[in-house]
């Protein structure tokens, strides 16, 4: 995790939006195309990135790619691996910069409650309205190739190693616009599309590019696309990350037929499974209808699989963080902000520093979502805090207590600073589909 200090993290973001806001003012945001430079512009809201603010003209001299993401693009995910190894490979004469609109906060916790999913460390610009203005485009993933010169080249819809290779060497090589080819044949065309005032649709395993985008200045909608049912419903539920329902517990199950819900086991029923159950879905309201898209989403899905779908509190056995005592010992000192929870901290031959492991000058509430993510994952069990704290936080912590989560061992680190975790019953937030009636089945491909 990056090092940052949460209780000016406010103040930061104030200062990440009159940066874009300056530079929005300062020029004019017009249309990109290709054989156009890219104008000096700036960003903010990054992760994995050493400064506050990107400056563009920073990376004058080496190729850059720019791969517009969303958190409901599966094929983006995938991707995030692939796109590290080549910026691995290939250094300083290339640099993949990641792009989506979500707020950094959102993105941060999105990684942080999957933690199988790869989380990338190129560089990610958060919250983005400008780069979207200067490159506009129809669904995600959405690539944009600005050579060392600044010059705009390429625009894509995918990637090939060879490409990017030839790329940042400046070898001249021709690159398809996978763009445009996809875009010949969408679903809906233009003219019919512009006309439109409300509708939503489902779709066997379309890909983002053959949608177009449902939001514009006088429509608002949802575009999810390659998402198995349970996926959907896990999306018009969760609206905008108000719930999770990442764990296995956070979701019940009570159909007869589970076949378009769960993946089968073994590659080959996977991914003949997945041909027949992979959809898209999209959604387009009137700008005045915005607040109900999710729950015009939610009526769309239990009208189409059959079934019963609601958010209800059932009764379970939880880890529960409790205060034991007093917390004065938690309040911090100040200093340097420092988070090495997850990695050995750097040592000067000091074998009882080399294992320990420092939170300081932290927020309370980040230590707190942390811990939940590492015990669910660690622990498979649900966890709730009931403990709330209004400073900023120092915790030390022994390397080997932290790689070994059971609950003795967080408890040695916990009771430290007036805090226990115990197993207790609550009641917790889970989706229930159920059946209603005769469930639909998936059409045959």
């Amino acid at each position: 995790m990056e090092k940052r200090c949460f209780h000016w993290r406010k103040l930061c973001l104030i200062m990440y939006l009159y940066v874009i806001a300056g530079t929005a003012i300062g020029q004019s945001l017009k249309r990109i195309h290709a054989g156009e430079s890219l104008p000096p512009i700036k960003a903010g809201s990054l992760l994995n990135f050493s400064k506050p603010e990107l400056d563009f003209s920073d990376f004058k001299g080496r190729a850059i790619i720019l791969d517009f993401w969303g958190t409901g693009c599966v094929s983006c995910l995938r991707s995030f691996r692939y796109l590290d190894s080549l910026q691995e490979a290939l250094g300083d004469k290339l640099q993949v910069i990641l792009v989506n609109t979500n707020s950094r906060d959102s993105v941060e916790s999105f990684f942080l409650k999957r933690k199988k999913l790869h989380r990338p460390s190129v560089i990610m610009i958060n919250a983005d309205t400008q780069l979207h203005q200067l490159f506009p485009h129809t669904g995600v993933p959405f690539q944009v190739w600005i050579d060392p010169k600044g010059v705009v080249r390429h625009f894509t819809r995918e990637l090939f190693a060879n490409d990017v290779v030839a790329f940042s060497e400046e070898r001249g090589r021709e690159i398809e616009n996978t763009v445009g080819r996809r875009q010949k044949i969408p679903i809906l065309n233009q003219p019919w599309k512009d006309k439109s005032l409300y509708y939503s649709f489902f779709s066997m395993g379309t890909d983002t590019a053959l949608i177009p985008d449902a939001n514009d200045s006088l429509h608002a909608g949802i575009t999810v696309t390659l998402s198995h049912a349970l996926n959907l419903f896990k999306f018009a539920f969760n609206e905008k990350d108000q719930y999770a329902f990442d764990q296995p517990w956070e979701v019940i199950l009570e159909t007869s037929d589970k076949e378009p819900f769960e993946k089968p086991k073994g590659k080959e029923k996977r991914r003949n499974w997945e041909s027949n159950h992979l959809l898209g879905y999209q959604l387009q309201v009137p700008i005045s209808q915005k607040k109900n898209v999710y729950r015009y989403m939610q009526e769309d899905l239990k009208r189409f699989f059959g079934v019963q779908a609601y958010i209800d509190k059932r009764s379970m056995r939880c880890l529960v963080l409790t205060q034991s005592g007093k917390m004065d010992q938690l309040r911090s000192k100040g200093g340097p902000c420092q988070n090495n929870f997850n990695s050995f901290a750097d040592t000067d031959n000091d074998d009882e520093k080399a294992t320990t492991r420092y939170y300081t000058n932290g927020s309370f509430d980040f230590f707190v979502k942390w811990l939940k993510a590492e015990t669910e994952y660690q622990l498979q069990m649900p966890f709730v805090s009931e403990v709330s704290y209004p400073y900023a936080i120092d915790i030390q912590a022994e390397g080997h207590l932290l790689d070994n989560l059971t609950p003795d061992n967080i408890n040695k680190i916990l009771r430290r600073y007036g805090l226990v975790i115990e197993t207790r019953y609550r009641k917790i937030d889970v989706l229930v589909i159920r059946d209603e009636n005769e469930g639909r089945r998936m059409p045959a491909r």
